[in-house]
């Protein structure tokens, strides 16, 4: 009958809790209604393919209205987001949205917080202050003074009156002793008298040895008579609390015969939970309350920290000493016991008490502010900061990265790392990536100003003061005229060229508006940008793309202009077509406004400037989920661990809510990481990719990529053998090489749908490998193993990594071309060659070679998805050749080579091979079995070069490519 209750019992916590999920869904539903309340008839007579979906089951997602076929709910249309997302979790709202929500944010800062542990316990006698009478010599206990415990005695209280043989013989050889002293002094045989002396001392030190005073003693050679009974005094004073004989009983020596207890300092035993423990530290104040004493605390210190748990209750028992001079607390009270520690990171406590000072390792009350020995037990002392304690002085950077607790929407974890999700608010006027709507309109609009409107301009031999670059008509920044007399550099700045290169970007642009070169809006942002990025800008032909690396660069410096510099001034932007809410934010005084106004009204500007070119700014709220880990609890407040930076704002009410709409939208959330529905069911970035097999994309990422995202996988290989072998730190090594391996993805090459899925993944595997560093059990890191196994298997499917390389055939080359790349491939060749032989030396001349060879390739030559392709791969074969021409070891050189065999490979097979035909090798041995690594030669013996001498014919062929016809079109 118990087993039934207990199973009913859990049934309806089980449904509690899915009850709860479900209205917690059924209220965001109602939510979403009001997102999408004003819009639904719009989206109704919309183009394009609609999505009804259930608020109970956000995975059903059908093209016309109906009823859910799970809970026959009635579907409701699934709004989408009018703008491109910076991540799969975002979310966007409506103000009204915002104050029905009643979503509040907080700062994510540094901070000490307070950790406040309670805990219970009783008081119990000092062991140190315990002192027993016992009988030292036979015989009978005539009288006990004390005849009940709990009588309180003083020191030298008599508390036994006891008869024994034993010491009437003791005091009659005394007394005999004596006797011939007197008898032998007036004898001239002085050896006699010493002995006879001698023998008297010997009897007083016995008795003394057997419980009498020397007072007593004294009265028995006063008195001249021996006593039967002898009286034992109380040697220290206190409360008498075991009486263990009674009158008449016969003793033996060592018989207990009282126990006393000193109550004037007392222990408080307590019970601490396991996950309390990192708080509490040797020699911490405890406040304690009893019941006795309402409203009154009493303050110890923590004298001990028992070294075992109890396996029954999981607690720690901590000993703490408490002064009792009053006698008010007694043993066997019940205690309740605060401790209040303000938490540093890397589980550091803050006690300015004892900063700095020196404590006994066993007596905690003797504390000294400087080096010595306990006055107690004789002990080196040692320092506090050795007990986990901070320093006198300690540095900012040991507050740590706090989020309030409701922030937090734990999704579970171990004791040492825990995952949850928080809602970071983000600037919904910052750009994305894809907030770009048209790169090339974007370059035409840049190249207008650059160009055109200076084209008439001629410069010789002058130099811009600014970025040093040589200035002729074709990259004339701004009209710089007013700087420079004649052909020489000669500033009209009295300043000079010393102290203007001394100045800050906005006091140059303010001396150039001086002179009359800033003269329009696009000179105002010119300007703010940094050399690299307009030099990077200009050198972008007519109708190309820019590489992603420029448009990442260009998307950051345009968020850090957006958030800190006043783009607006009345002269530069009289004329421009402003919306009401710039012109409203503009008659508030731009320069005053507060930052978020700043930046909205940075952004209005900027799409006024390029109206072509730009998607208009997210129009409300805007939130993105994140997974964290977190640290342990410190009062209202999660440590961080790893997640979040400093100054973010985090949701702290209203996150529920927002995870709902998150849900109902079929995106990751809380509930649903995977999110609610197909992967596919936005997409974002066009034909990114094509279906793969196991429903994911296969996408066209670049091989510097596919080749890292291999390493990931290696990676996570060693940490599943790790994991195996059961060694502690070999787990948290390999856990920790994850992470680093995932944040070397090159994630600035990834756009479009790649890159929203790639930020997933790599947020995920991060903190696999962030909380797999945490762990302090294998059982633990089987968990977070277990985690991780599934996020790369999510990650193969979805962005199809399994791929060695795009589909597709070669495409035609012009002969010019097809020269210039053989060149190329001739340099890579001499590389490979020198590896395999062994010479680093010799490797780097190659590397250089090969990194002249990729710039001096005219990429005009090539078009359509030739010139695309040769444009990401020679970008990032010129950096992997400049990296490996200055390698200072040879595998140093050798994990380069892997990186550019990758990319040359991919190139190759798209363009052909330049000539003869190449053969692709491969060597599972390469850097160590799990992982291999392929290269390219030009003929089919094996020299490896990844091995070398070692193991020089390691390696099979996988692929040959052949060269393809000249004076194709590549546009196919």
């Amino acid at each position: 009958m118990n087993n039934i209750i207990r199973y009913l019992g859990a049934s309806v916590k089980v449904w509690v809790l899915v009850a709860a999920v479900a209205a917690g869904l059924v209220v965001g539903g109602m939510v979403h209604g009001v997102f999408t309340s004003g819009r639904q008839d719009r989206a109704l007579v919309d183009e394009g393919p609609q999505v009804w979906t259930c608020s109970m089951h956000p995975q059903i997602q059908m093209p016309k209205p109906g009823l859910c076929p799970i809970c026959g709910m009635s579907l409701f249309l699934l709004e989408q987001q009018d703008t491109e997302m910076a991540s799969l979790r975002e979310l966007t709202i409506s103000d009204s949205a915002w104050q029905l929500m009643a979503i509040r944010t907080s700062l994510v800062e540094r901070r000490f917080v307070e950790a406040e542990i309670r805990m219970v316990g009783k008081i119990e006698y000092d062991e140190t202050l315990l002192k027993y009478i016992t009988a030292w010599v036979p015989g009978r206990l005539d009288r006990l003074y004390v005849d009940y415990t709990g009588v309180p005695v003083a020191e030298g209280d008599h508390m036994v009156y006891m008869y024994s043989p034993e010491l009437l013989s003791a005091q009659e050889e005394l007394l005999q002793a004596l006797q011939a002293v007197r008898n032998l002094a007036d004898s001239d045989v002085s050896i006699m008298r010493e002995m006879t002396e001698a023998t008297v001392e010997a009897v007083r030190e016995k008795l003394r040895l057997w419980g009498l005073s020397l007072e007593q003693i004294a009265e028995i050679e006063r008195r001249g008579e021996a006593s039967d009974h002898v009286t034992i005094y109380a040697p220290i004073g206190g409360i008498v609390i075991h009486k263990n004989a009674q009158e008449g009983m016969y003793v033996q020596t060592g018989t207990r015969i009282y126990t006393i207890a000193d109550l004037s300092h007392v222990w408080v035993q307590l019970d601490a939970y396991e996950s309390d423990l990192q708080w509490l530290r040797y020699g911490q104040q405890v406040e304690l309350a009893t019941e006795a004493h309402p409203g009154e605390y009493f303050v110890g210190t923590i004298a001990f920290i028992d070294p075992f748990v109890t396996e029954s209750t999981h607690t720690v028992k901590i000993r703490v000493n408490v002064p009792n001079p009053d006698l008010r607390l007694k043993p066997g009270m019940f205690v309740r016991a605060i401790v209040r520690a303000w938490v540093a990171v890397g589980g550091m406590v803050m006690d300015n008490s004892l900063a700095g000072m020196w404590i006994c390792p066993m007596h905690p009350g003797v504390i000294r502010e400087f080096p010595g020995e306990c006055d107690i037990c004789g002990m080196p002392l040692v320092r506090t900061e050795t007990l986990g304690y901070l320093s006198v002085n300690p540095d900012p950077a040991d507050m740590p990265l706090v989020i309030p607790a409701t922030a937090a929407l734990m999704t579970g974890g171990m004791s040492a790392g825990s995952r949850a999700i928080v809602y970071v608010q983000i600037d919904p006027s910052l750009l994305t990536l894809m907030g770009v709507a048209d790169w090339t309109e974007l370059l035409k609009s840049v190249r207008a100003f650059a160009v055109a409107a200076h084209g008439d301009r001629r410069f010789y031999n002058v130099r811009c003061p600014i970025t040093g670059m040589a200035i002729d008509e074709s990259n004339v920044p701004v009209d710089l005229t007013a700087l420079f007399e004649g052909e020489n550099i000669a500033f009209a700045d009295p300043s000079g060229p010393q102290q203007w290169e001394a100045l800050s970007a906005r006091q140059k642009r303010e001396r150039l508006m001086a002179v009359g070169a800033v003269s329009g809006p696009m000179d105002r942002l010119w300007w703010l940008l940094s050399a690299e990025l307009r030099e990077g800008l200009l050198a972008v032909g007519p109708d190309e793309m820019p590489a992603a690396q420029l448009q990442h660069q260009f998307v950051r410096e345009i968020n850090g202009i957006l958030q800190g510099d006043v783009l607006y001034d009345e002269s530069t932007w009289r004329g421009m077509p402003l919306g009401g809410v710039a012109t409203g934010l503009i008659a508030q005084g731009p320069a005053g406004l507060p930052a978020d106004d700043l930046t909205r009204l940075n952004r209005l500007l900027l799409e006024a400037l390029f109206p072509m070119a730009l998607a208009n700014a997210r129009t409300g709220p805007t939130f993105e989920g994140r997974e964290v880990v977190l640290g342990p609890r410190a009062g209202d407040y999660y440590i961080v661990r790893y997640g979040l930076a400093e100054g973010e704002r985090v949701v702290t009410n209203g996150n529920f809510k927002i995870d709902a709409e998150l849900q109902i939208q079929a995106k990751p959330a809380m509930m649903t990481p995977e999110g609610g529905g197909s992967s596919g069911a936005h997409q974002h970035g066009g034909a990114n990719g094509a279906q793969a097999p196991g429903g994911g994309m296969s996408m066209q990422l670049s091989p510097v990529v596919i080749v890292q995202l291999r390493v990931v996988m290696a990676a996570a290989d060693d940490v599943r053998q790790a994991v195996r072998a059961g060694d502690i730190d070999e787990i948290r090594s390999a856990y920790a090489d994850l992470a680093r391996q995932v944040r070397d993805v090159p994630q600035d090459t990834l756009t479009g749908h790649a890159a929203l899925l790639w930020k997933e993944y790599a947020m995920l595997l991060t903190n696999d490998g962030v909380e797999g560093e945490l762990v302090e059990t294998v059982q633990q890191a089987r968990n977070v193993a277990e985690l991780m196994n599934e996020h790369l298997a999510s990650m193969e499917s979805k962005m199809g990594v399994s791929s060695d390389r795009p589909p597709g055939g070669a495409a035609a080359v012009s002969p010019e071309f097809r020269r210039q790349f053989d060149v190329v491939v001739a340099s890579y060749l001499l590389l490979q060659q020198a590896l395999a032989d062994d010479d680093l030396s010799q490797a780097r001349a190659a590397a250089e070679q090969t990194l002249v060879a990729i710039e001096a390739v005219d990429m005009a030559l090539l078009t359509g998805r030739a010139h695309m392709a040769w444009m990401s791969a020679s970008d990032n074969m010129t950096q992997i050749a400049a990296d490996l021409a200055v390698a200072d070891d040879i595998q140093r050189a050798r994990e380069k080579f892997a990186l550019l065999s990758e990319e040359l490979a991919a190139t190759v097979a798209l363009l052909g091979a330049p000539g003869d035909m190449l053969y692709q090798f491969w060597c599972p041995m390469a850097f160590g079995d799990e992982r291999g690594a392929s290269w390219l030669q030009g003929d089919e013996q094996t020299h490896n070069p990844y091995l070398g001498a070692a193991m020089p014919t390691c390696g099979s062929v996988t692929e040959v490519f052949s060269a393809v016809a000249d004076d194709g079109d590549a546009n196919e």
